[in-house]
């Protein structure tokens, strides 16, 4: 149970840290419109869940490998 909950908080870290660097990219580089809020949304979906997930899960291989 306490490996389920630590994965959990782990992955919500790393899904913050990459929402955050989504942010700042997006609001440099792209300008806000109906399209480009549909296309954030996807791939905050699309990529931003499963990458964090995989970081989650390779964050605490390397963890219990030391």
């Amino acid at each position: 149970m306490k490996e389920r909950i630590a994965f959990f908080a782990i992955t919500l870290i790393f899904y913050i840290a990459y929402f955050k660097i989504l942010q700042w990219g997006w609001d440099k580089f792209i300008p806000f419109n109906r399209i480009s809020n549909i296309i954030v949304l996807f791939i905050l979906v699309v990529v931003n869940i499963p990458l964090s997930l995989i970081s989650a899960e390779k964050t605490i291989r390397l963890i219990k490998a030391l």
